[in-house]
Formats: structure tokens, C-alpha cells, sequence
């Protein structure tokens, strides 16, 4: 991890005399409590009573890889930049950072001097901000959410539009000022918006993502004045009237007058569950058993004594809602069980009336979702014309349910759906397309250049990395083969940071018994391991055989020496997020 030397500031407090009314942290009420203000804000500083500590000057950010904190220059206020990406969001960590049985459990570093606060004890969270990046403003808004320590309950997502900015949105060059009251993050898990770990700044889940850039953040009772969006004389449609969220956060799986009435069908029956990932998306779980399948609950879901409507589900307004003007259906996805060829993720709609009617039932896979298919372990995107649930007999108008189908006579374990960020839009999104039929393809981003992952064989779905110099980490590096022989690595190098680079044309015999814990060998030309009077061995996380390439083993019946290649390494969940490394692969190579 990156570490920094330089002194720091801590987290100030700024007393005021304007009111003595004590909250739970015992400060007076018009104090400012500056989270983070200045570059040095962005690392862990040694507590009261300690003089030195491992994690001091680690960074306080969600994680190393998207966030950055960046020093001002001149008079310009120094800021932290979250670059957010199609799997991963991230933010500010407002935690103790050592802590432990080697500390006498007090906190020896820690991101500000009171970690974990308890946001309701200030009236309003406020920072600068502006936002880049080319993505959609209809169906992406930037967003903020924030992460108790324990429990790990997660806070309201809160989009940052309208109100709660200075002009209404953060696009642009400009600092925008954005107020946001600490109420709005309340939700019925967690009121008091205690014991804050994270503030994240969210992604969208798509191609393109937004890039934040944050400064002087922090809590406070005092809202400084914004400019709010000016008011035309006469009415025009927001940005948003084309997008209906339904389900965006654990507090839509309920009705909007009580958190006791689910809007989950077969909740208890099938066990559906609500999560956070690591990255602050909330989603829901179902898996259906062999006889019924699960979903969400639409309009009216109770009555009173008069019959009238008490609890609603989406719209949450009492009323049912009409899809039959509306055009497309999207969510993030993943899937994971016994997909087969006669088993395979399905959904369907129902409504109309009574008796209800079905819809067409639209498997998730192909022009669908992005790449063609659903995987257990990366979220995709999937958009389905509502035209195509439509029926001879049903329009979607007068909607009761959406449902994620179990597979009939079936032998294996059924389908297990993971769902997130479901809406309506009448803005098609651009999927990622279905690899064509011939040759390796590049998974692109909007940017060819950005290109991290690729299809190699047609019939096979995971998405693996290209590899390049250029590609690694920090500290890592390669060594190419040249004049046929083995490159020469010292023994001394850290584990998993050297890859040897076979190029087409160089034919290498390894016969050594190397101490070196590679990383990666990748063989475009010919790589043959063979004992030649000794044992071999070789330390490697990953032999990668490309096309063209070839990867030989040979031992001698009449010969006592051995090969032994031992395979040590970790999984990397942001490079490989489909887990297809570690081993020896043949990647249209031959071995």
C-alpha cells in the first residue's frame, strides 16, 4: 500500500459560540467538523500516546486502486479523485486504521480523531465536487452512500442532482457546493447514521463511469447558501422523467407505509435476501425451488377496512403501475447454479387484471445482456424491450409482478439470481456485444485503448486479461527471452512481481531449479522444461500458453530426475474477476 511521510493535520473542530446545546459527542451545535480539508486529510495520522505505528500514512480511502489524493497547487485547496469503473466504486474512510491486541485494542492511527462518527450529531454533510466522464446523465447520476462499521448496514443512496447541488448537477469544470441534510441517509436499519466507516461515491455499473473530485468535506450545522436550478415560467420535463427506479436499495423490498410488509413474492418460502457488496451496490438474492419461482410485488399489496389502498409497492404511490407506454426493462444481474442448455436464467411478468395474465418469457442471454450471457461473479447489464413480454392478450398495463423463473424438470440445482439497480427507462443503454464467432476480441471499454479483458475461445464465455508490461502494477515487471535462452531474474525479487515473456520465435529449454516465485510465464513461442542431470523446479502463479505458443514437460523413462512446478499464488478479484487464472492455460496454445 502507499504510504506518506509527510506531517499531518488532524481533523479539526471548529467551536463556535452561536449555540451550547450538547449532542452525543459532547460538541457545542454550530461546530464545523472538517473531515477532510487538505492533501495531508487523505492519511492515517498517529493518535494521542503513540509514537510510531505501521499504518501511519496509509491512505484513507476505500481502496488504493480508484481513490487518489491530490495536492492543491498555489491557493487551490488540495482534493481526493474517485474514478469510479464498471465493477468498483470508492470514497473516504473515516476509520481507525491499527487497532489491535499489539495496540492494547486503542486506536493507534487512524483517518481522524474521533473514527466512526456519528453523522446525526451534525445537521448536514457538505462538500465541493465536479464530475467528468462521458457517461449518460438520463440513466447514470452520481450518487453518494454511506457504510456503518458494525453492523455493516448501509445508508440511503442519495443521487447528487437537484437540490442538493449548487446549479443542480456537478458536470463540469466548476466546483459545485453540495449540502446534503443527514437525515436524508436514514433509513429504517439504521436511523442514527452512527458509527460512519465509509462515504462512497458511486459508480454506475456501466461502460463509462463517473470520476469525482472532492474537497473540503465536512459536517457541520450551519448549510452554507447554494444556487438552486433556476425555475422556467413554463414546464418542461426533468432529465429523469424517462427513468423509473423500482428496486435500488434494500428499502424498496418494502412497502413505503411499513417496513413489516414485504414487497418480495415467496420471501419467507424462498429465503430472498437483501446485501452490499464491497463496492456499496445493494442487491437482492432469489433462488426459486423446483416448484415456485420469486420476484417483486407491484401497486397495492394492502387494504384497509374500507378498502382502501394502505400499502404499496412500486410505485409506492397506492397506485398500479401502466408499462404499456413505457419501453425498456434493465437491472444488473449475476447468476450462478446449475445453468444447462435446458436450464437457464428466465423472466417473466405478470398483471392485467384478474384473472392475471403472463407474458413472454425472456431468457438473459444474448442481445439482452452485456456479452451475451450472465456470470456469477461480474455484474452485467441488462436491457429488455418491454415490447417483447408483450402478448396477443396483455398490454403490461395494470402490472402485479416480475418473477425469475425456476426450471421445471430439471434434475440439477435451480438458478441462483442476483439483482440490483432495477428500473424502467425509455433511454436504451449500449450493451457490451456477444464476441464474435472468429478470433480473439477485445472486451472494450468506450476507448479501444482501455481495453482490459478479452474473448479467446468463442465457445467458452469467461473474459480473461491482457496481459502487457505495460499492464502491471506497481512493482511488478517483465523480462523477455531473447537469444533463446531462460532470462536471467535475481534471486532476491519479491514474490508474484516478475512475469518472463516467451515471444513468438524463441524456442527456451529451462532445466534450472529456480528459487524465483514468478508471477507469470506467457509463451507466445516455445517454452520445454526437461531435466538435464539434476531435478527441476520452478514457482510460478500462472503459465499462460497464447496462440501460436507451445508448452512442453518431458522427463526420460531411463532418468531419475523429476519435474516439479508448483503453483503459489493469490486470486486477483480486479484483474481476473472471473477467477479463470492461477495454473497452467492454454489459451489457443498448445500444450
Amino acid at each position: 500500500m502507499m504510504k506518506c511521510a509527510a506531517a499531518f493535520s488532524f481533523l479539526s473542530l471548529a467551536a463556535s459560540s452561536a449555540a451550547e446545546t450538547v449532542r452525543s459527542s459532547g460538541r457545542k451545535l454550530a461546530a464545523d467538523a472538517f473531515i477532510f480539508s487538505q492533501h495531508a486529510d487523505g492519511f492515517a495520522k498517529l493518535t494521542n500516546g503513540f509514537t510510531q505505528s505501521d499504518k501511519e500514512g496509509f491512505q484513507c480511502s476505500t481502496s488504493e486502486a480508484y481513490v487518489s489524493f491530490v495536492a492543491g497547487v498555489g491557493e487551490e485547496t488540495g482534493y481526493m479523485q474517485i474514478s469510479t469503473n464498471k465493477w468498483h466504486s470508492g470514497g473516504y474512510r473515516i476509520d481507525c486504521m491499527d487497532k489491535g491486541a499489539h495496540t492494547g485494542y486503542k486506536c493507534a492511527a487512524t483517518c481522524s480523531p474521533f473514527p466512526n462518527p456519528n453523522f446525526k450529531d451534525w445537521t448536514y454533510l457538505t462538500f465541493e465536487a465536479r464530475v467528468s466522464g462521458s457517461f449518460d446523465p438520463l440513466l447514470c447520476k452520481p450518487s453518494i452512500k454511506l457504510l456503518r462499521r458494525w453492523p455493516m448496514d448501509s445508508s440511503q443512496t442519495l443521487e447528487l442532482v437537484g437540490d442538493l447541488v449548487e446549479g443542480g448537477s456537478l458536470i463540469g469544470n466548476d466546483w459545485k457546493i453540495v449540502v446534503i441534510p443527514v437525515e436524508n441517509f436514514a433509513t429504517t436499519a439504521w436511523p442514527d447514521v452512527n458509527g460512519v466507516k465509509d462515504i462512497y461515491f458511486l459508480n454506475c455499473a456501466a461502460n463509462s463511469n463517473p470520476t469525482y473530485q472532492v474537497r473540503r468535506l465536512k459536517l457541520t450545522d450551519i448549510a452554507p447558501s447554494i444556487t438552486q436550478v433556476a425555475v422556467t415560467p413554463s414546464p418542461s420535463a426533468a432529465p429523469s422523467a424517462a427513468y423509473w427506479s423500482i428496486w435500488e436499495t434494500a428499502e424498496n423490498s418494502h412497502t413505503f407505509e411499513s417496513a413489516d410488509t414485504t414487497c418480495f413474492e415467496q420471501l419467507e418460502r424462498l429465503g430472498i435476501t437483501t446485501s452490499t457488496d464491497n463496492d456499496g451496490l445493494d442487491f437482492f438474492t432469489i433462488t426459486p425451488d423446483p416448484w415456485v419461482s420469486g420476484g417483486l410485488r407491484f401497486g397495492c399489496v394492502g387494504k384497509d377496512e374500507n378498502y382502501q389502498c394502505n400499502r404499496s409497492c412500486f410505485p409506492f404511490d397506492t397506485t398500479t403501475p401502466d408499462w404499456s407506454d413505457k419501453l425498456y426493462l434493465t437491472m444488473l444481474a449475476k447468476v450462478e447454479g446449475g445453468i444447462t442448455a435446458t436450464c437457464k436464467p428466465t423472466i417473466t411478468l405478470s398483471g392485467g387484471g384478474w384473472p392475471r395474465h403472463a407474458s413472454n418469457a425472456i431468457i438473459l442471454e444474448e442481445s439482452y445482456v452485456d456479452a451475451g450471457y450472465l456470470t456469477s461473479d461480474e455484474w452485467r447489464r441488462v436491457l429488455i424491450p418491454l415490447e417483447n413480454f408483450k402478448t396477443a392478450e396483455w398490454d403490461l398495463s395494470n402490472m402485479y409482478g416480475m418473477y425469475f423463473q425456476r426450471c421445471p424438470n430439471h434434475s440439477g440445482s435451480q438458478p441462483t439470481y442476483h439483482i440490483a439497480s432495477v428500473a424502467i427507462t425509455n433511454t436504451a443503454i449500449d450493451l457490451v456485444s456477444t464476441p464474435p464467432s472468429s478470433a480473439p476480441s477485445a472486451y472494450t471499454t468506450d476507448d479501444p485503448l482501455l481495453a482490459t479483458h478479452r474473448i479467446v475461445h468463442p465457445n467458452h464465455h469467461n473474459w480473461w486479461p491482457i496481459f502487457g508490461a505495460d499492464r502491471e502494477p506497481a512493482g511488478n515487471f517483465w523480462v523477455t527471452a531473447e537469444n533463446n535462452a531462460w532470462p536471467s531474474v535475481p534471486a532476491t525479487t519479491n514474490p508474484q512481481t516478475a512475469t518472463v515473456y516467451i515471444p513468438a520465435g524463441q524456442s527456451v529449454f529451462y532445466s534450472g531449479a529456480d528459487t524465483v516465485k514468478y508471477d507469470k510465464i506467457i509463451v507466445e513461442g516455445s517454452l520445454t522444461i526437461q531435466p538435464f542431470n539434476a531435478d527441476v523446479s520452478l514457482i510460478v502463479s500462472t503459465i499462460v500458453v497464447e496462440e501460436g505458443g507451445s508448452l512442453d514437460i518431458l522427463t526420460e523413462a531411463t532418468s531419475s530426475n523429476t519435474v516439479e512446478i508448483q503453483i503459489e499464488g493469490a486470486l486477483d478479484f480486479i484483474v481476473d474477476p472471473e477467477q479463470v487464472l492461477l495454473g497452467i492455460i492454454g489459451l489457443s496454445g498448445n500444450v
